[in-house]
């Protein structure tokens, strides 16, 4: 199998796959995770900070967290929802109030 035919498997994979894989320092499959869930990350702090580039920073320092915790991570834990904590988590270092009602 060639490695382009091995990323397009890994793109597809279930996100349990890629967080045992990603667990397992497989920056690969880290990879597809920020691919495929910035964008949420991107809306989530996007919406509580008005300002994009900001926004942007906060989604690189949430997924440097995330990838730093995924190896201390139990099984069973579902990877959209550990990233959304490691974002209000982050957020909330950063002074930013993510409980406020939506607009």
């Amino acid at each position: 199998m060639s490695f382009e035919n091995s990323r397009d498997l890994l793109g597809s994979a279930s996100d349990h796959i890629l967080l045992g894989r990603a667990a397992d320092g497989d920056t690969d499959a880290f990879a597809v995770i920020v691919r495929r869930y910035a964008p949420m990350l991107r809306a989530f702090f996007t919406r509580i900070t008005d300002d994009p580039s900001e926004a942007d920073q906060l989604v690189r320092d949430s997924l440097e967290t995330a990838w730093r915790e995924l190896p201390q991570l139990s099984q069973g834990v579902y990877l959209q929802t550990f990233l959304l904590l490691v974002a209000d988590t982050q957020a909330g270092k950063d002074g930013l109030d993510t409980h406020r009602p939506a607009a």
